[in-house]
C-alpha cells in the first residue's frame, strides 16, 4: 500500500531555524565524506573516542580554574579594601590581598573573561563612589577603583570573540534563497514510496523532484531530504497528511536518516 505525506509551504523564520540549518548542512558535509573517505574517517573516530576522555578533563579543569580565580578576586577585593584604609597595621592583608586580586585577575582573564569584565566594573565603580562620597576616610580606595575600572573595560574590549561557523552563513544563504516558495501554501510537496514530487495544489501531474534521496536529516522543527547535492527545506509543523512518525518509518527504510538532537 502505497503512503502519501503532503506538506505545504509556509513562511520560514530565519533567525529561529538558522542554527538548525547550519547544523542540518555540517551533518551533511560530513555524510558526504565519510562516504568518500570512509579509512580517514574511521581513523578520525578512533582519534576522537580516544581523546574524549581528555577533553571533558579539559573542561572540567577549565570551570575549575575560572572558580579559583573567582575565589582568588574576591578574597584579594575583600583584604585590599580595609588594607589600603590602614596599611602600616595591615600590611600582611594589603599583601595577601594584592597577591590574591593578581592571581584571580590572571585566573578570570585567562578562563572567564566576560565575568571579570562585569566584576570590576561594578567594584570599581562602587569604589571610586564610596572614595568621592568621602575622600578624607575612603580616599585611598581611589587607585584601586580606577584599576579594577580599567581592567574591566580592558576585559570586555579584549573578550575573546567566538570563531565564525561557515556553515552559519550557508544556512543563511539557503533560507533566504528557499523563502522563494516559502509562503505559496498553493504549493504542495508530496513524498511517497516513489520520491519526492512538487506542483500545485489540486493538480495531479507534479513535477518529480527525485525518484531516491542520498539521506535525510531531521532537526527540532525541520525535514531536510537531501538529493543530487540539493536540499529542500521542510518544517514539520506543516505536514498536511500523515504524521511524522509514519514518515519517519517509510524513510528510514528507504535511505540513511539522521536526527539530530531531537526529543523523542
Amino acid at each position: 500500500m502505497e503512503q502519501r505525506f503532503t506538506f505545504q509551504f509556509t513562511p520560514l523564520d530565519a533567525a529561529r531555524l538558522r542554527p538548525q540549518v547550519s547544523r542540518a548542512l555540517e551533518k551533511r558535509v560530513e555524510l558526504v565524506s565519510r562516504q568518500r573517505c570512509p579509512r580517514m574517517w574511521k581513523l578520525t573516530d578512533k582519534l576522537n573516542g580516544a581523546g574524549s576522555s581528555s577533553q571533558s578533563g579539559g573542561r572540567r579543569q577549565k570551570r575549575h580554574r575560572g572558580l579559583l580565580g573567582l575565589m582568588n578576586w574576591g578574597l584579594g577585593v575583600f583584604l585590599l579594601m580595609p588594607g589600603l584604609m590602614a596599611p602600616q597595621e595591615l600590611t600582611f592583608p594589603l599583601i595577601v590581598g594584592a597577591v590574591g586580586f593578581g592571581a584571580g585577575t590572571v585566573g578570570l582573564w585567562r578562563n572567564k573573561r566576560m565575568l571579570l569584565g562585569v566584576l570590576d566594573l561594578i567594584a570599581g565603580v562602587l569604589l571610586c563612589l564610596g572614595a568621592a562620597r568621602s575622600f578624607e576616610q575612603l580616599g585611598r580606595w581611589l587607585p584601586l577603583g580606577l584599576a579594577a575600572i580599567g581592567i574591566g573595560l580592558a576585559a570586555l574590549v579584549f573578550r575573546k570573540q567566538e570563531r565564525v561557523n561557515p556553515f552559519d552563513q550557508e544556512a543563511e544563504r539557503l533560507l533566504r534563497e528557499k523563502a522563494v516558495w516559502q509562503g505559496q501554501e498553493q504549493m504542495k510537496v508530496h513524498i511517497s514510496n516513489d520520491g519526492m514530487t512538487a506542483g500545485p495544489a489540486g493538480e495531479e501531474k507534479c513535477q518529480v523532484l527525485c525518484t531516491a534521496f542520498d539521506f535525510v536529516l531531521e532537526t527540532e522543527e525541520l525535514l531536510l531530504p537531501v538529493f543530487h547535492d540539493s536540499v529542500v527545506i521542510l518544517q514539520k509543523k506543516d505536514l498536511l497528511t500523515g504524521t511524522m512518525f509514519e514518515l519517519r518509518e517509510l524513510l528510514s527504510g528507504q535511505t540513511q536518516y539522521i536526527r539530530l538532537d531531537v526529543q523523542t
